[in-house]
Formats: structure tokens, C-alpha cells, sequence
């Protein structure tokens, strides 16, 4: 009987599985299905012509709770383990993959900043949880992801480039930083300058602009896919979306740890 149970709520489990990937692979024939928006319209003043300008809003604060929930739950997982036992739970769960995705964003900063790296532990295991879970959530009806809004990819950007600029400020004083803009030889400094300060001035775009254009490309794949069969190949297609969440969550922290190793390096 007990083995019976077991295989029964194996089947439903899979079924469940089957049954939501089926319908995300048909979130976008819901005409345009948006939760979000549609909690904005009764919160914020809207504008007619733009009902879900604040949807963004709504959806990077509902991750932001659902990150710092995780989070709590996270560290009391990790100091029950150490009061009592440390040895890795045998089945899965999702604060295993918690668990993995920190462990990978703690791996990701020593590699791309190297010495020095814990100080900065918080930022970018915070980015990539909050970017990773803000784009997988675009793969559930009705719930676009926030990272879809450019406004939410420069306000995270505008962070990484205030953080990387003061760290560079702190570690070799404004003047010791600022000679990393004049180049190697002090005749072309006036020509450095000009070609830095626009280089700089064009990351916090570029971080912006390649994460909500592949989460644009993907969506519009998938929606055009959508328009041809309404079940199997958008259902396939899901797994596509939950690659391209997860790889722009990873370029995303890594040019941050790469621009914060740049700015504290001594080799200029």
C-alpha cells in the first residue's frame, strides 16, 4: 500500500510538471496576461495609453521578497546544518539548488575579482539570485519578468557602475584612479580620457541593453512558436527560456565581478 501511494504521488508530481510546462509554453496566447499590470493599474496613477508602466515595479518587488524570504530560510537551513549535521541531504529540493546557485555566485566573484572578493559577496550573489529569479518567473502566465523593463535593467546597473567606480576611488585614491584614464604615455592622455570616459559611460547601457534583448528575443521566439502549435514545440521551447535566464544571470554578475577587477587593478 505504501508503495502504491508512493508511485501515485510520483505520477501526479509529473503530471503537475507536464501539465504547467504545457501551459507556459502557451502563457503568450493568454492575450497578453499580466498580473503584474494589472495590480500597477489599481496601486499607481497609470497612463491610458501605457496601462502597465509600474508592472515592473510590482514584479521586482514581489522577487526582491521572494529572494529575501528564500534567503532567511537559506541561513537557517545553513546554521541548523552546522550545529548538527553537516553531511548533504540525499534527495533534492529547492534550497539545494539555493544552495548551488549561491555556491556557483561565490565561485563566480573569487574567479573574476579575485583577492578581495568577499567584500563585494553580498552585491553579486544578490544580483544574480534576484536576475536568475526574475527571469524564470517570465516563464509562469501572467507574470512577465521585470528584467523585460529597461528601467529596472539601468537601475541595476547604474548600482554595478557606482559600486566599481568607488572601489577603484577606494582602493588607489582619486588621483591614483583617475591616471587609469589617461593611458601610458601623457601625450595621448587628452584622447584616453575621451575614450574612457565614454567606455565607462557605456557599461551600465550595455549591461542593460544585452539583458533585455535577449529576454526580448527569447519571448518573441517563443511567442512565434506559440502561433504554430499551442502545445509541444513551445513546451520545448521553455527549456530554451530557462537556459537563456540562467546564461544572462551569469554574463550579467560576471562583467560586474570583471568591471570591479578592472577598477582595482594595479596592472594599468
Amino acid at each position: 500500500m505504501k508503495n502504491m501511494n508512493s508511485k501515485l504521488h510520483k505520477q501526479i508530481k509529473k503530471a503537475l510538471l507536464a501539465l504547467c510546462i504545457g501551459v507556459s509554453g502557451n502563457c503568450f496566447a493568454a492575450g497578453g496576461l499580466n498580473f503584474y499590470g494589472s495590480i500597477a493599474k489599481k496601486i499607481f496613477p497609470v497612463d491610458e495609453h501605457h496601462p502597465y508602466q509600474w508592472g515592473a515595479v510590482i514584479a521586482l518587488f514581489a522577487i526582491t521578497v521572494f529572494v529575501s524570504f528564500v534567503g532567511f530560510f537559506f541561513k537557517k537551513r545553513i546554521e541548523s546544518s552546522i550545529q548538527n549535521d553537516i553531511t548533504p541531504p540525499k534527495k533534492s529540493s529547492f534550497l539545494g539548488f539555493i544552495e548551488m546557485a549561491v555556491d556557483f555566485a561565490i565561485n563566480l566573484a573569487e574567479d573574476s575579482i579575485g583577492k578581495g572578493f568577499r567584500s563585494f559577496l553580498p552585491l553579486m550573489t544578490t544580483l544574480f539570485l534576484v536576475i536568475l529569479f526574475c527571469n524564470l518567473s517570465g516563464l509562469i502566465p501572467g507574470l512577465p519578468p521585470a528584467t523585460s523593463s529597461m528601467s529596472t535593467n539601468v537601475g541595476m546597473s547604474l548600482v554595478v557602475f557606482i559600486v566599481y567606480n568607488y572601489s577603484g576611488i577606494k582602493e588607489h585614491g582619486v588621483a591614483g584612479y583617475a591616471k587609469q584614464f589617461m593611458g601610458p604615455a601623457l601625450f595621448i592622455a587628452p584622447l584616453m580620457i575621451v575614450i574612457e570616459v565614454i567606455s565607462h559611460c557605456s557599461r551600465p547601457f550595455s549591461l542593460s541593453l544585452r539583458l533585455y534583448a535577449n529576454l526580448f528575443a527569447d519571448h518573441l521566439v517563443v511567442e512565434k512558436f506559440t502561433d504554430l502549435t499551442y502545445l509541444l514545440v513551445p513546451s520545448l521551447m521553455m527549456m530554451f527560456g530557462v537556459l537563456v535566464a540562467c546564461i544572462q544571470s551569469y554574463i550579467f554578475v560576471l562583467l560586474t565581478g570583471v568591471y570591479i577587477s578592472m577598477a582595482r587593478s594595479h596592472d594599468h
